[in-house]
C-alpha cells in the first residue's frame, strides 16, 4: 500500500549569473554558467508513489520507506527530458531489543534528454549498449536547473553542498569551480543510532551516530565503469537531535575516496527531513 500522485508542472525559470563585487559589468561564474543564463519555460507532467512504514520522519527506529517519482517534459516549453529518482530505505534495530539502530538507504536518480533517446537507439548498432548511457558530446546537454546535485550535510557528508561532481574549471567564478550538476546520481548510506552514556543527553533526546557514505555524480553519457569506480566514500560520526524543523545532526567526517575537484567539509551541521 502506498500513495499515488499525479501532477502538472508550468514553470517559468531564470538563471541570472552573479554580478562581479570588483570589476563593474562583470559577472563573477564560469561560461559554462553564461551559456545558461537565460530563460526556460518548462511544461511537464509527473507522478509519484510512496509507501512509508517508518514509524518517525525525523528519527524512526523501525520500518521501511519506498519512494519512486518520474517527470516527462516536453509539452509546450523549451526543455525536454525525462526525469527519475528511487528512495529505498530500510530501518531496524540491530538486534532484537536493543537500543542500537540500522538504517541502510539508497538513492538513485537519472536526468535524460529526450533527444539523447533517439541518439541511443541509433548509437546501439555501433557501440556495446552497456557501454554508454547516452553521448554529451552530440550535444544533448540538460539544464543546470534540471539536473541533481550531490553533497552536504544528511546526504553525501563531508563534502560541501553541491560540492561534488562536474565543476567549471576556470579561474572566475567560486573557488574550485562553479557546480555544474549532474545527469546520473547515486547515493548508499549506512548508519547506526545508539544512546549515549549520559543522562542528560539522553534526556535531551540526542544520540550517537556511526555514518558510511558513498555516492556518485556524473554527466549523461559516462560509462558505467566511471559511474560506480568514480565513488566518493566517507566514514564518520556525530550527534542527532530530532527538532521541530526536522532532524538536525553534527557530524565529523573521514573522506576515504573523493576527486581532486570536490568540495570537502569534514566538520557539518544541518537540519532537514530527507537523510541517508
Amino acid at each position: 500500500s502506498g500513495a499515488h500522485s499525479l501532477g502538472y508542472v508550468s514553470s517559468w525559470r531564470d538563471i541570472i549569473p552573479a554580478k562581479s563585487s570588483e570589476i563593474p559589468y562583470q559577472y563573477d561564474c564560469s561560461s559554462a554558467i553564461m551559456q545558461q543564463a537565460r530563460p526556460s519555460f518548462k511544461s511537464s507532467i509527473n507522478y509519484s508513489f510512496t509507501s512509508d512504514s517508518r514509524n518517525d520522519l525525523i528519527r524512526p527506529t523501525h520500518g521501511k520507506l519506498f519512494r519512486f517519482c518520474t517527470e516527462l517534459a516536453g509539452l509546450g516549453g523549451d526543455v525536454n527530458f525525462s526525469k527519475t529518482e528511487l528512495t529505498m530505505q530500510a530501518i531496524d534495530p540491530l538486534f532484537p531489543g536493543w537500543p542500537i539502530i540500522l538504517g541502510l538507504t539508497f538513492k538513485t536518480g537519472l536526468l535524460c534528454p529526450l533527444s539523447a533517446i533517439s541518439n541511443n537507439l541509433v548509437a546501439a548498432n555501433t557501440r556495446p549498449s552497456s557501454t554508454l548511457l547516452g553521448s554529451n558530446k552530440a550535444g544533448f546537454n540538460s539544464f543546470i536547473s534540471d539536473r541533481f546535485f550531490l553533497g552536504g550535510p544528511l546526504q553525501l557528508r563531508g563534502f560541501e553542498h553541491k560540492g561534488v561532481g562536474p565543476r567549471s574549471y576556470e579561474t572566475v567564478g567560486a573557488q574550485g569551480g562553479d557546480s555544474l550538476g549532474g545527469d546520473i546520481s547515486w547515493q548508499l548510506g549506512a548508519n547506526l543510532i545508539f544512546p549515549l552514556p549520559s543522562s542528560l543527553l539522553d534526556a535531551a533526546g540526542i544520540k550517537g551516530q556511526l555514518f558510511m557514505n558513498a555516492g556518485n555524480l556524473t554527466e549523461w553519457g559516462a560509462s558505467v565503469r566511471t559511474i560506480v569506480k568514480g565513488a566518493r566514500v566517507t566514514v564518520g560520526t556525530g550527534l542527532v537531535l530530532p527538532t521541530p524543523i526536522g532532524r538536525l545532526e553534527a557530524t565529523w567526517s573521514w573522506i576515504l575516496r573523493a576527486n581532486g575537484a570536490d568540495q570537502q567539509k569534514r566538520f557539518q551541521l544541518g537540519v532537514g527531513m530527507d537523510f541517508i
